[in-house]
């Protein structure tokens, strides 16, 4: 079984995952639950994200060193939210699946596109789990943003990025809906700008299938920004080269944290197993092997398709 690595987003650690960890070991999968932004939750909100994909870029590898037999024959990726983003940049930027190959890269309300809007809950997010002593600024700056853009001002939340909200993540990941982002903001060299990142085609093709997933109640990250979808200007060469292997789905009754809580195991199994158990890997005398028990079988589903969940008891979790 190739192994899972799972990533935590905003104002998370690992420990996050801990329903999901146990459901996919239940099915047999080794699963490895990294943690980029040592142990305080806060460090997610304050610290650079060019620094966070670089901390999650060297756990990752560290994992390779320290379980080199489990990682053989490559690994699949699972992230939720930032931690989405920071994987595909450690992909792209950094080489990782060039390093030992991601088979499957799973997205879970990834902000590929930028957070396009300032929501309550954004808000509520922000400043309920960051760090208590920033708790009121935050909350006070993010809800002048929230009134400025609602008047129009779209991007006052960018030109706060060298002020008071200077290293808050949502800020650096926020991006105008009805605007071209500004050149060199973090999301630029992955989805603008990637044509100029040294081997960004290579390490791109490195990925066997990206599937991005999109919760149809996600109050935090639009659906085109979490599916990846081709925005108004357009994908730049090395992202239209890997739309064969892409795949979208929007998943009906999910909210932004949903996606981590015991109450969506009907959502796993629907939407994570398929392509869990459907990678394949290279056995060293050359044979092709599936991840999928023998004698097991997976109905192909679409892929862009909408499936309805449980809505009940919502697990509160970060992005």
């Amino acid at each position: 079984m190739l192994p899972v690595v799972l990533v935590h987003g905003f104002a998370s650690s690992s420990n996050d995952w801990s329903y999901l960890a146990a459901f996919l070991r239940r099915k047999s999968l080794p699963v490895y639950c990294v943690q980029y932004a040592e142990a305080a939750q806060t460090t997610t909100a304050v610290i650079d994200l060019s620094q966070q994909m670089h901390r999650l870029d060297a756990a990752i590898r560290q994992l390779f060193e320290e379980h080199s037999e489990d990682f053989q024959h490559g690994f699949n990726i699972v992230a939720h939210s930032q931690g989405a983003v920071l994987a595909r940049g450690a992909i792209i930027k950094l080489g990782l699946a060039a390093l030992c190959k991601v088979h499957v890269f799973i997205s879970l309300a990834g902000p590929h596109l930028g957070l396009r809007q300032i929501t309550e809950e954004m808000i509520r997010i922000s400043y309920e789990m960051g760090h208590p002593a920033h708790a009121p600024v935050v909350k006070t700056f993010m809800d002048r943003c929230a009134q400025e853009v609602a008047k129009g001002d779209s991007f006052i939340p960018v030109r706060l990025r060298g002020g008071v909200l200077k290293g808050f993540a949502p800020i650096f990941l926020y991006r105008p809906m009805d605007q071209v982002a500004p050149v060199g903001d973090f999301l630029w060299d992955l989805v603008e700008g990637i044509s100029k990142v040294p081997g960004a085609r290579a390490n791109l093709e490195a990925v066997g299938e990206y599937w991005f997933l999109a919760g149809a109640d996600d109050a935090v990250v639009d659906r085109a920004s979490a599916l990846f979808e081709e925005p108004v200007h357009g994908f730049p060469p090395p992202l239209v080269c890997m739309e064969e292997r892409v795949h979208r789905r929007t998943v009906a009754g999910i909210g932004h944290g949903d996606w981590l809580s015991p109450t969506q195991s009907k959502v796993w199994q629907e939407h994570l197993l398929e392509p869990l158990l459907n990678a394949w890997v290279n056995n060293p005398d050359g044979s092709v092997k599936s991840n999928i028990s023998e004698g097991a079988t997976l109905q192909r589903m679409a892929s862009l398709s909408t499936i309805s969940s449980d809505p009940k008891e919502r697990g509160k979790v970060s992005w």
